[in-house]
């Protein structure tokens, strides 16, 4: 990977926003007001990292320009941190890992009028990188996915479709992609489990690349002890602006290389709030990936924000 790069991404409707202690999240940008909000939480420590749901509230604007930046990228003390079995008041329950998995895929799929701002960061072989990104998500085939991948560095690539014209952005190159009315679905092959610590960041868009479900032949794959890989699910409630919210966190470590992954759902929606892994290397170096995001719902888009670029051509602005 080249220089350490930190990627910062502006959205043109992007309100507010403030630092947590897992990752920059954003408010809804939708048109009106948001129904709710489910986001990682702090823990009161800036610059650490947690496990858990949460809420934001609006904080000053950012003003950084857009563009790339190569900068020493130093991330704060146990930011990549999965935490032990049970930490931090976690419970275990009965829970069957493979029906949250198939929950999680349904309600995706079932999704309408639902922003997402995710926050990434990677510490891989030396290069480093912390960005934003945006889904904006009209329903199941209307959409705008924004994804970082180690394999294009600090490039924003890009999911869109129209409801017709489907398009994927890779680095500087447009691909088009099946029409969404002719998805065939299914679930996504084994090859995902045994990549998934280093490859979950565009793993886990298969449902808007190619209509395929990813959770529940995941976590089904992880139950079952495939690949070496022992999981087990824990549950804790979460006081979310004065209502009890479930939440839930996925464990899983794979004998053959040591490989810790975490998922952490909102156990309401059942959408991903934080994702990571980390892989030991020889020498003490860890490869490791987080992912997390706030989940806004109830508001309205344009058509505009929706707007297949010509292929090969520059995205349209958003």
């Amino acid at each position: 990977m080249r220089l350490s790069v930190i990627h910062h991404v502006i959205q043109r409707f992007a309100r507010p926003v403030m630092l947590t202690a897992i990752a920059l999240v954003m408010a809804s940008a939708c048109r009106r007001p948001t129904a709710s909000t489910v986001s990682p939480p702090s823990d009161n420590q800036p610059g650490s990292a947690t496990s858990g749901l949460g809420s934001t509230a609006p904080g000053p604007k950012d003003t950084t320009p857009p563009g790339k930046k190569a900068t020493d990228l130093r991330f704060s003390k146990g930011t990549f941190d999965i935490k032990a079995p049970y930490a931090d008041n976690w419970q275990k329950t009965e829970s069957p890992l493979a029906k949250l998995g198939d929950q999680m895929d349904a309600s995706l799929k079932a999704l309408t009028n639902c922003k997402v701002d995710a926050h990434t960061s990677w510490d891989l072989d030396g290069g480093k990188l912390s960005g934003n990104s945006t889904f904006k998500i009209q329903d199941a085939r209307t959409y705008y996915v924004e994804y970082y991948s180690p394999e294009t560095e600090a490039s924003l690539n890009r999911i869109i479709s129209d409801g017709q014209s489907h398009v994927q952005l890779v680095g500087e190159t447009w691909n088009s992609l099946t029409p969404p009315s002719d998805l065939k679905g299914g679930p996504v092959d084994a090859s995902v489990v045994k990549e998934w610590p280093k490859s979950f960041l565009t793993a886990m868009l298969a449902e808007y690349k190619d209509g395929k479900s990813v959770w529940g032949p995941l976590f089904r794959a992880w139950s079952k002890g495939d690949d070496g890989i022992t999981a087990h699910v824990e549950q804790k409630e979460f006081d979310i602006n004065g209502k009890k919210k479930p939440g839930y966190r996925v464990l899983a470590e794979r004998k053959s290389d040591g490989a810790h992954m975490e998922v952490i759902l909102d156990g309401d929606r059942f959408v991903p709030v934080t994702i990571r892994s980390v892989v030991p290397k020889a020498g003490g170096e860890d490869d490791s990936i987080q992912w997390t995001a706030t989940w806004s719902f109830g508001g309205h888009f344009a058509p505009k924000d929706f707007v297949v670029p010509v292929k090969n051509a520059p995205p349209a602005s958003h």
